[in-house]
């Protein structure tokens, strides 16, 4: 999972894992997980997340890049408009917090308005979405809801969204492939066996008498005596 910078309109500054340096925003520019975003007058930029996520940041917005990994993306919004179209995945999850609420969802077109940083409003276009206060109160949005958050908490249930209200329109963004697999790791080599020495051959230049043992002397009690017949007449 990454995140880049799909598309720049007019005056964008970035600054890169909190690196404390603000540049010009450029296409195809990575947004590791610390990054913040300013737009700048009638600024705006879209944000490109590898699996097909796409967050719009309008005009006027504080937005930071609080967290890209394969299991999670969270992102936070100061001030300003986002419009999001977050890819279903069930393996990921993304959050969407403000000043005073957060929003979890797992695939969904929403957009979400910070006015101040006391009054937010959510508008949930399309999939569904949970909303959380500072208070820990949550409230489910159904497609085609508005929600009010401010400071003190979510006070209201959700409301239908204004007939003149439209749905965002998906922004054209430059596309880049997926970064590469990690490589498999490769194994350890099996050790090699001791190697066995085999015993040294026995002496070829020793004469074989010298290698033989000498035969046993005969034993006393074997011997016999032969006694010779006198002849007869």
């Amino acid at each position: 999972m990454a995140a880049y910078i799909g598309g720049v309109e007019g005056n964008v500054q970035v600054e890169i894992g909190g690196s404390d340096i603000w540049n010009m925003a450029k296409e195809k520019m990575s947004l590791p997980s610390g990054s913040q975003i300013k737009t700048m007058g009638k600024g705006a930029c879209s944000i490109v997340f590898t699996d097909g996520t796409i967050v719009r940041v309008s005009k006027n917005a504080l937005f930071k890049v609080e967290t890209v990994s394969p299991s999670k993306v969270a992102v936070f919004i100061g001030l300003g408009k986002l419009e999001s179209w977050v890819k279903k995945n069930a393996a990921r999850t993304f959050t969407a917090r403000n000043p005073v609420s957060v929003a979890s969802v797992r695939g969904t077109v929403f957009a979400m308005d910070v006015i101040s940083p006391t009054n937010v409003t959510v508008d949930l276009f399309e999939g569904s979405l949970s909303v959380s206060d500072n208070f820990g109160h949550t409230a489910a949005l159904a497609e085609g809801q508005r929600l009010q958050a401010t400071s003190g908490g979510v006070t209201a249930p959700p409301a239908p969204i204004p007939p003149t209200v439209l749905a965002p329109v998906v922004p054209v963004v430059v596309l880049l492939p997926p970064p590469p697999p990690l490589p498999a790791p490769i194994p350890a080599p099996a050790p090699k066996p001791a190697a066995v020495v085999p015993p040294p051959p026995p002496p070829t230049d020793v004469p074989v008498d010298a290698v033989l043992p000498p035969p046993p002397p005969p034993s006393p009690a074997q011997e016999t005596t032969t006694t010779v017949s006198p002849s007869s007449p």
